[in-house]
């Protein structure tokens, strides 16, 4: 059982959550910066536009006056404005004045202060907590005849600001949280869709382990998952096929096998009595035939067996096509005189050489040649022919026998397919050739009409 922290669902809404949470705090805190930025830049802009002005003024207009003369006529100037808090302190650090009309004896220890004093720049603006009241000053020095005398110093409350900035905070945070849960919502619909399909694949698994192969997945989408719902359907298909084919195989390798034994054990059985001369000789004929047909029958498993398990190693060496065809066909001579069968055999008039494992090539015409021979009846014909077409050599092998139906024509070369005839074997001569010419890079092509006869063409590449 998986757990849920484990499942991909649980993993999908996990980070999806994760995801959308941080790039909505990312965004939020982006956001909220921006707007105290911008409200105490402009805050700052304001109060050093103002000040800046006034303190230019005093300093070129009185520049003859002393400290105490320039902070009473400063104080008069400014003492209606009641937005900024004014502030005068002398050279030594102690406040003249203020717009409350208030000193201080006591050396001030604020840096903004001393620094102006002490010529260290031109002016300077500081953020301050005053008890509960926060505000932004700004100072600047106030001279005479050019020297520095002391500092102005403007205060301005921003109480009201901080808290309009909090305001627009708590508004984009619950905004944010707004966004979260309806982007997490439209986020589990989508893991949803995903989802379910899989769900249902993963259950269509399990029933397939347990050996069901009947069961179809419903496609519900012409995606990814829609495409692989396709492909478990065709699989459990092929499998089917598959499983009847094999069952079908077994039932004819039972047959194939237990006609030759039978044989085999009866006429064994039979030379033990007193027979004759000519029964003695027609049961060890039987007893070779059918020990030839088992040792074939055999083999052709074995091949098959090393096919699929890919370990099967070519001998490559150069062979010539045109002798290679005759040294088969030689092999049925007396058969087709038997049978019936005329053999035609026309060969290219140059030589055609092609890199390949004489033996698994011979094989492989031996065994077209005899499924030729026996479909094409009496009076019949078979006809063998070599030719090079662009960069392939290619063998020809046509009979005048019953052909291949369209239906058995699509199949014929699966493994353990046999065809509707009764001459059908086991189901692995032709696979067995397939797979030995796809090892040669080459093609194995059957073309047949029923009742007109069969075509297979064997194609090397050069």
């Amino acid at each position: 059982m998986i757990r849920k922290k484990d499942s991909i669902r649980g993993k999908i809404y996990f980070n999806n959550a994760l995801l959308i949470l941080v790039i909505v705090l990312i965004l939020e805190l982006i956001f909220i910066m921006a707007v105290r930025q911008y409200y105490m830049q402009s805050v700052r802009s304001l109060i050093k536009n103002r000040s800046y002005a006034a303190i230019e003024f005093y300093n070129v207009k009185y520049s003859y006056a002393d400290i105490k003369l320039k902070s009473k006529i400063i104080l008069e100037t400014e003492s209606e404005d009641k937005d900024f808090f004014l502030e005068i302190f002398d050279k030594d650090g102690r406040m003249i004045t203020n717009s409350n009309g208030e000193n201080q004896l006591e050396i001030s220890k604020d840096k903004d202060i001393w620094e102006i004093i002490g010529g260290k720049s031109e002016y300077a603006i500081t953020e301050r907590n005053k008890g509960k009241q926060r505000e932004i000053s700004i100072t600047f020095p106030l001279k005479k005849l050019g020297n520095i005398e002391g500092a102005m110093r403007y205060r301005i409350n921003i109480n009201e600001i901080i808290s309009a900035i909090i305001n627009i905070s708590i508004i984009l945070i619950l905004a944010g949280l707004f966004v979260i849960i309806i982007a997490f919502i439209f986020s589990s619909i989508l893991a949803r869709d995903i989802l379910n399909p899989v769900r249902d694949l993963t259950l269509a698994a399990e029933t397939i382990s347990k050996g069901d192969f009947t069961v179809k997945v419903n496609k519900k989408s012409k995606d990814e998952i829609g495409k692989l719902c396709d492909t478990i359907n065709m699989m459990t298909e092929e499998i089917e096929k598959s499983n009847r084919a094999k069952n079908d195989f077994i039932s004819s390798i039972s047959h194939e096998l237990r006609t030759p034994l039978a044989a085999i054990r009866g006429w064994s059985e039979l030379l033990k009595e007193d027979l004759d001369e000519s029964d003695k000789a027609m049961g060890l004929d039987i007893i070779t035939n059918e020990s030839i047909r088992l040792n074939t029958l055999v083999e052709q498993l074995l091949d098959f067996s090393k096919l699929q398990s890919k370990r099967v190693i070519l001998k490559r060496d150069i062979i010539d096509l045109n002798s290679l065809i005759t040294n088969v066909t030689s092999y049925f001579k007396k058969r087709f005189e038997e049978d019936q069968i005329s053999l035609n055999i026309t060969l290219a008039n140059n030589k055609i050489e092609i890199k390949g494992d004489e033996n698994r090539i011979k094989q492989v015409m031996i065994n077209v040649i005899d499924n030729a021979m026996k479909f094409t009846p009496s009076e019949g014909k078979i006809s063998v022919s070599s030719v090079v077409e662009e960069e392939y050599a290619i063998i020809k092998i046509s009979d005048t026998g019953v052909g291949i139906s369209e239906e058995d024509l699509k199949r014929v070369t699966e493994k353990f397919f046999k065809g509707s005839s009764s001459k059908s074997g086991t189901g692995i001569g032709l696979a067995l050739c397939k797979e030995i010419m796809e090892l040669h890079k080459g093609e194995f092509l059957i073309d047949s009409k029923l009742g007109v006869g069969t075509e297979v063409v064997l194609k090397f590449p050069r």
